[in-house]
């Protein structure tokens, strides 16, 4: 079960941070890297402590998403007009 969802985060992340689930991997089980510098994960192959980081940093990756996305929503562009506008000193102008 745990390990499912550990595999799932990581299909989730983004390539950016892929590099980093990929020096855990390397600096804890170096056997796993072939000569070409490729690494082909069983998930069941890897020891507690290289499972544990993993998941400690898909969670921060996953968890850091996810605050980014809860952010104000996005404003409108008349909302975006009345802040320049209020920034410039100048004052709002009614349409008729």
């Amino acid at each position: 079960e745990e390990k499912s969802q550990l595999s799932a985060g990581i299909n989730k992340l983004r390539s950016d941070n892929l590099v980093k689930v990929v020096s855990i991997i390397r600096t804890n089980m170096p056997s796993l890297s072939d000569a070409d510098g490729e690494i082909e994960v069983d998930i069941n192959a890897l020891d507690r402590k290289t499972l544990w980081e993993l998941h400690r940093y898909v969670n921060a990756c996953l968890n850091k998403n996810k605050s980014k996305n809860k952010k104000a929503p996005a404003q409108t562009t008349a909302s975006r007009t009345l802040q320049a506008q209020q920034a410039q000193g100048g004052s709002p102008q009614k349409k008729a």
